[in-house]
């Protein structure tokens, strides 16, 4: 469940990035090129919410409608008064501050439970700690736009090559988890047909 869902929210970031890039390369829409990214947020808000829902509590999707909501309402109030065309960074800091309290709670039930299983050997711990690092690197790198771009009027190159490098990072422990997912999914298989 886990893999699908991070699976779609790779995907919706794919999306969101070709059609801004798009709509930004046409000129015809350049004042709707947030859009993709507020439509990413909320699809995103949505999935992470989902996703920790279930692996935290097993049920309760009123939260998930609440968030969802809530981080809807949030983005189109952003976009219609206050970040239209520069770089949409209220929302991504309200994002990356979703992203790193889902994060620091699963740890805190993971360390209140304790499984079994070596922590290591969970899949879910290795996505979570992606979430954990990429979270918390886009929180201080959007929360810190507005300055970079207004007052040190930088070209954002410098910035989003570590944007970029964070994410790639965080990516790579990503596939430490499918590693331990797809390692898990062998041995049940081999289980069930001994």
């Amino acid at each position: 469940m886990a893999v699908r869902l991070i699976g779609f929210i790779f995907f919706a970031g794919f999306l969101s990035n070709l059609s801004s890039w798009l709509l930004t390369r046409t000129g015809i829409f350049r004042e709707f090129s947030n859009l993709p990214g507020i439509f990413y947020f909320v699809i995103c808000s949505a999935l992470y919410s989902y996703l920790y829902v279930v692996e935290l509590f097993r049920k309760r999707a009123l939260l998930v409608i609440v968030i969802t909501a809530s981080s809807a309402i949030i983005a189109f109030i952003n976009f219609y008064h206050f970040q239209k065309t520069s770089v949409n960074s209220n929302v991504f800091v309200i994002y990356a501050g979703i992203l790193m309290v889902y994060s620091l709670w699963y740890f805190y039930v993971l360390m209140r439970d304790l499984p079994s299983l070596h922590v290591h050997q969970m899949p879910m711990f290795w996505f979570n700690s992606a979430f954990l690092v990429l979270g918390a690197g886009t929180f201080v790198l959007y929360a810190f736009t507005s300055y970079l771009i207004h007052v040190l009027r930088d070209d954002m190159i410098t910035y989003w090559s570590i944007h970029n490098m964070l994410s790639i990072f965080a990516h790579l422990i990503v596939f430490i988890g499918l590693y331990y997912d797809f390692k898990q999914l062998k041995n049940h298989q081999m289980n069930r047909a001994a």
